[in-house]
């Protein structure tokens, strides 16, 4: 497979974003390393305005295939194009053919971290990631959680955020399963419960910052009242582990503590 990414005319996109070439420059790395190794007929590649039909297609397709309200967020196509122009959208393609999507943007004064009182400067914020029915059950999300979280991290972001609906099980699985703790539930734009996860960067390579003190194990419901959430949260303990099964649990501990000493390079 040819090379699936270079980064060409950076200084045409706006640049008042932190790093932005070197968060260009990162995806570029990561998709092509990707297409080396996963040579075949599905290709992996940044999005531009030529794809925002496609795009909006996916998302409302998402959102539909998923059935209910709030599970998803909706994405019209000036918010598309606001993230190709400040961030990016990895596309998946199969013999031409838009398959998928994946957003990622540096936090900063158009787009603020989903967690108050984070400092932008180091911060990626992971939004949405939709699906073709061909693409699903093949680890796609969980791959481009784990690529997106590479792209910040080679660009020398240190933290990464993303949301994910209280009862949507398998996003918050496959985010928590990578290393995102939940430390903070809000309402969003569209006006439905949003968990707020976060994970550190720094330390990718090398050990994760462990949870401290007595574990508190939460019924996640599968809609209506999470009052037991919330409470936790607000006290400052944040979920780092899940457990998914018939009924779906949050593992809630005191805050980790973070790391000492030099970053993983």
């Amino acid at each position: 497979m040819t090379a699936a990414c270079s980064v060409v005319g950076v200084s045409s996109r706006d640049d008042n974003e932190p790093d932005r070439a070197d968060f260009l420059n990162a995806a570029c790395a990561v998709i092509d390393r990707w297409a080396q190794s996963n040579p075949g007929n599905v290709r992996l590649r940044l999005a531009d305005t030529d794809d925002l039909s496609a795009l909006h297609s996916l998302n409302s397709d998402a959102i539909m295939g998923l059935g209910e309200d709030g599970l998803f967020m909706p994405m019209p196509k000036s918010f598309l194009s606001e993230m190709i122009r400040n961030g990016i959208i990895l596309l998946i393609e199969r013999g031409g053919e838009p398959l998928g999507y994946s957003v990622a943007v540096p936090a900063g004064r158009d787009h603020p971290p989903f967690i108050p009182g984070t400092d932008s400067g180091r911060t990626g914020l992971l939004f949405g990631t939709a699906l073709d029915q061909a693409m699903r059950g093949q680890g796609w999300h969980l791959r481009l959680i784990r690529m997106r979280k590479r792209i910040f991290s080679e660009a020398g972001f240190v933290s990464a955020q993303s949301t994910a609906s209280p009862f949507n099980s398998a996003s918050l699985a496959n985010l928590m399963n990578s290393g995102f703790h939940v430390s903070g539930l809000k309402n969003l734009l569209d006006g439905h419960p949003r968990f707020l996860l976060e994970c550190e960067l720094a330390f990718e390579s090398g050990q994760r910052s462990e949870p401290t003190g007595r574990q508190r194990h939460v019924l996640l419901p599968k809609a209506g009242n999470l009052s037991d959430h919330q409470t936790l949260l607000a006290d400052g303990l944040v979920a780092t582990g899940i457990r998914k099964g018939q009924n779906c649990t949050l593992i809630y501990s005191r805050r980790p503590e973070p790391h000492s000493g030099e970053p993983n390079p």
